[in-house]
């Protein structure tokens, strides 16, 4: 985020001295590898095998996409949303996106405390809807997480002990299975999706953008 800002305040004097597109990918790889190192860690020391490997898929779709796009530049205009590859992603990466999503979010570790939950799947919304997905992603994501930790406000005392929770006995007996069935969503829907990207039914290139941008509103 910080390459991407001072990319951002700075585009003409950045532009000079080092290739923008190189920088904007290698800053999308950095935070790629730090937030799937963290969430494999986290998977495999509670032992959601599972969800490991939904992770290394989601990272190698994303890690594809981001390889693959174009010599493109920055794009920053006023009233416009910021892209770092020079254009927003394709609806099959912000797809693989949320249904790894799904996954992640059933293991969070304020359960049964659902703020979390709540402001992150907030967060996934507004970054499909902004037009650069990734990047907003991103910036909401690390702002509530610098935010949660200053305020603390996903914790169980901030909204009181009984506001925005389920109940001890629907996380003890019944949370258990929806988390296991929102990790099972995420990967047969991200087998399926690696599957049509290995198979070329979906390729991840600049020139199906377009094309897969408009067969998705078109729906």
């Amino acid at each position: 985020m910080l390459a991407i800002a001072i990319l951002v305040a700075f585009p003409g004097l950045i532009s000079g001295i080092v290739n923008v597109n190189s920088v904007a990918k290698i800053a999308l790889y950095s935070f790629l590898a730090f937030q799937a190192s963290g969430f494999i860690l986290f998977s495999l020391r509670n032992k959601r095998y599972l969800n490991v490997l939904n992770t290394l898929m989601v990272v190698g779709v994303l890690g594809g996409y981001v390889y693959q796009s174009g010599e493109t530049q920055l794009l920053f205009a006023p009233h416009e949303p910021i892209q770092p590859l020079g254009h927003n992603e394709p609806p099959i990466v912000i797809a693989a996106y949320c249904f790894w999503f799904v996954g992640v979010a059933s293991n969070s570790l304020r359960c049964p405390k659902l703020v979390e939950m709540y402001v992150q799947a907030a967060s996934v919304i507004f970054a499909v809807f902004s037009g650069s997905f990734l990047f907003y992603r991103i910036l909401t994501a690390w702002s509530l997480f610098v935010l949660d930790l200053i305020f603390n406000y996903t914790g169980l005392k901030f909204w009181g002990d009984k506001a925005l929770r389920m109940s001890n006995k629907f996380a003890e007996t019944k949370w258990p299975k929806v988390r296991a069935g929102c990790e099972c969503f995420s990967f047969v829907t991200l087998a399926t999706l690696v599957g049509y990207l290995v198979t070329g039914q979906a390729p991840l290139t600049e020139d199906m953008m377009l094309t897969a941008e408009l067969a998705f509103l078109a729906q």
